[in-house]
């Protein structure tokens, strides 16, 4: 069944979902591929120049974050309090693109990841037996024995767009070793607070060791936002500022809406 409707309000609706796209740090490449739709489909939806079925509708207000009708209106969308709608809508995201999903109480299923927040994986990681699981999930096409240490993260804040949307599902991994530059990690940073979010969580690429100002000779960690709108965070590289941040784990990849298309991981800019 398609949407009947004038030129006018077929216009409306395209002008609202490219403006919602940007504003949720969506590429068009994403939404296309949240859709399972190619980026020209994405492209016409947008230029007014193809009719919507309501089916279609529905999928596209999911991806971003929107109940079906605010698509048709001027007002400002509904957001879900703790994110708890747009996790449900990123999980039917997930189910779109093939992957598995069980609720929280479930039995675990062999090779399936938790999807929790950043804190409860904190906790999990450092030996807390009762964390709070949203939901797990078995990844299409992963392997049992490729998933140790994974676990799924809903993330909020546009600092690490493109990279990572705002709302997006992604996996990580934990425990991190190696070098950390050019990484980009989830760190809990205590005593502090991310400038976007206020929570002491942050996702954060990792510069280079460098000399802090004022010729004292000591050094400090650069935290980069890969949205340049974001200043770089600064942790000192002594024994103090070191023990503040504490790394979670390591952005492995974005499942849903899609990563951006780039590399997670690259040259550090100094």
């Amino acid at each position: 069944m398609r949407l009947a409707a004038p030129p006018e309000i077929i216009a409306f609706v395209a002008r609202r979902i490219k403006a919602l796209r940007v504003a949720r740090g969506l590429t068009q490449d994403a939404v296309a591929e949240a859709l399972g739709i190619a980026s020209k489909n994405v492209q016409r939806l947008e230029a007014g120049r193809q009719n919507l079925t309501l089916e279609t509708l529905a999928k596209v207000a999911d991806v971003l974050d929107v109940e079906p009708h605010e698509l048709l209106t001027s007002g400002e969308p509904f957001v879900a309090p703790a994110g708890e709608l747009s996790l449900r809508r990123a999980l039917r995201g997930l189910e779109r693109l093939g992957h598995v999903i069980l609720e929280a109480d479930a039995q675990p299923a062999r090779g399936a990841v938790p999807v929790m927040t950043l804190q409860a994986a904190a906790s999990r990681f450092g030996g807390a037996q009762d964390v709070e699981v949203a939901a797990w999930i078995k990844l299409k096409g992963a392997k049992a024995s490729q998933l140790a240490g994974r676990f799924v993260a809903q993330v909020h804040g546009r600092s690490m767009a493109p990279t990572v949307p705002s709302g997006a599902l992604a996996l990580f991994r934990s425990p991190v070793v190696g070098p950390l530059e050019g990484r980009v990690i989830a760190a809990e940073w205590r005593d502090h607070a991310d400038p976007e979010t206020g929570g002491s969580y942050v996702l954060k690429r990792v510069g280079a060791l460098e000399p802090r100002p004022g010729g004292s000779g000591a050094l400090q960690l650069q935290l980069r936002s890969d949205n340049p709108e974001f200043a770089p965070l600064f942790v000192s590289a002594d024994a103090e500022g070191a023990g503040a941040l504490r790394v979670v784990a390591e952005l492995e990849r974005v499942l849903w809406p899609g990563p951006a298309r780039q590399s997670t991981t690259r040259r550090s800019r100094r």
